[in-house]
């Protein structure tokens, strides 16, 4: 089937709205494995819903668990992920032993080896772990405190941040993520807080912290803020040979004086100021609004209601800022279940497309190179503010997942595989519905068989999740 001619029916299709399927089978690629076939399973709005939102989308069998589970129950475990037994990404990623690397060690691995890793390992916990509203918040974290691998030793640091730093706070105390990432390697290097020092202030980070982590752009603060959070965050620098890549405090870098920020004075003692601040950030009123009006975004709609992040924000602040009890409120919330679909990023919609069909993926070039033609690569996106969410900026022209679609489904993806199953039930699969017949009866005249789950990948109950 050529490019061109599947670009046509693909317009046409998303014109239509119409769900395609075929007969016949599609067939067994090549990759890691083949993958689980898909079998027909029972359909539930509410349950696509939740999977659509707080996973990458249905793998086979999913939807089945989640409804003898029941709603409560799966969130219950979700929010629980060591209570999840997630040994098959567990070892998939462990075999990645660059990853597990520290000090020296592991700036003695390439450089693009070692990102490929990073990318491999995230990937492969997307597609494969149980504990899928951990990686769902991973990202949604990673782009918060957004980190440019390309910068500098940033490919060798990201590794750092994203285990010790991102990870290890997913559910926790934001406060404690937020003290995390102040002192990250990755971020001390990317927003040049390694080179803030007494007598010669760097602004870049402390702006940042403020604009894009904590009050928002609205939040309140002023150019003095700034520059007085600028002094704050001196005497912070990497080590260079033993333990390199590591954050340490030189307390003959710190600016010792006295800070006024957002009108109440810091310590100013070395240590002392640094924790006092970031207190008094997370704390703010503005930051449990810009939090809960980006989780608000993510999870239910690009224009969430004023009541619901309002909710939200108050959950925050009840809770000390916990984003797990933050996302267990909003997850459960009645706006969820009747928000307007929402159109996938490209990470989520890849994801979500192998997820549907069982496929099996190593997670290595072939299927990074997909993601970098979809224009979401991990750890690629070069500026402070992360991956955009929301319609308006992914909305543009389809042909890039269009193309990931074919690619898929007709073996064009270099380490991935698709199961031996019904084109049928992987339509159905995708759609998270059952075909009409006058849907089955168009399908009837493909001469290809692969189409159907190609272009029902294209369609937009797909698309939009």
């Amino acid at each position: 089937m050529s490019s061109r001619r599947f670009f046509l029916r693909s317009v046409a299709f998303a014109g239509l709205g119409a769900a395609l399927t075929g007969c016949g089978r599609v067939r067994v690629l090549t990759g890691r494995g083949v993958g689980t076939p898909v079998t027909g399973e029972p359909f539930d709005p509410r349950v696509e819903r939740l999977l659509g939102r707080a996973t990458y989308g249905p793998r086979p069998g999913d939807r089945t668990r989640l409804l003898d589970l029941g709603a409560d129950s799966f969130l219950d475990e979700q929010l629980a992920p060591d209570t999840v037994d997630d040994r098959e990404a567990t070892l998939l990623v462990r075999h990645l032993e660059s990853l597990a690397l520290r000090g020296g060690d592991l700036f003695e691995v390439g450089k693009d080896e070692i990102l490929a890793d990073l990318r491999r390992a995230t990937l492969l916990r997307a597609l494969y772990s149980r504990r899928q509203l951990q990686e769902v918040t991973v990202e949604l974290l990673s782009d918060h405190f957004n980190v440019y691998a390309g910068k500098g030793d940033g490919a060798w640091l990201k590794v750092i941040d994203d285990r010790e730093t991102i990870r290890p706070h997913v559910f926790g105390p934001f406060r404690d993520l937020l003290r995390a990432t102040v002192t990250s390697p990755a971020m001390l290097v990317y927003l040049d807080g390694a080179s803030n020092r007494r007598g010669k202030p760097n602004e870049n980070h402390a702006r940042e912290l403020l604009e894009l982590h904590t009050l928002g752009v609205d939040g309140g603060y002023g150019q003095r803020d700034v520059m007085e959070l600028a002094r704050a965050l001196t005497g912070w620098r990497l080590r260079d040979h033993l333990r390199k890549g590591r954050a340490v405090f030189d307390p003959s870098r710190h600016d010792p004086g006295a800070k006024r920020v957002l009108d109440e004075v810091a310590d100013g003692a070395p240590g002392v100021d640094l924790d006092e601040l970031v207190d008094r950030l997370a704390s703010h009123p503005a930051t449990a609004t810009l939090l809960a009006t980006k989780l608000c975004r993510r999870f239910v709609a690009d224009e969430p209601g004023a009541p619901l992040v309002a909710r939200t924000a108050d959950v925050f602040r009840k809770t000390g800022g916990h984003l797990g009890q933050t996302l267990s409120s909003l997850l459960r919330s009645e706006e969820l279940q009747t928000a307007p679909p929402k159109l996938k990023r490209p990470y989520a919609f890849a994801l979500s497309a192998l997820r549907a069909c069982g496929a099996a993926s190593d997670g290595g070039r072939g299927l990074q190179d997909q993601l970098r033609a979809l224009g979401q690569l991990p750890f690629d996106w070069p500026t402070p503010d992360g991956y955009p969410d929301g319609a308006s900026h992914w909305s543009g022209p389809l042909l890039s997942r269009w193309n990931f679609a074919l690619r898929l489904t007709t073996g064009g993806i270099r380490g991935t595989s698709v199961p031996d199953s019904e084109p049928t039930v992987l339509a159905e699969s995708a759609l998270g519905r059952r075909l009409t017949r006058q849907e089955r009866a168009t399908f009837g005249t493909l001469r290809e068989d692969r189409e159907a789950f190609a272009l029902a990948l294209c369609h937009p109950g797909f698309q939009y999740g």
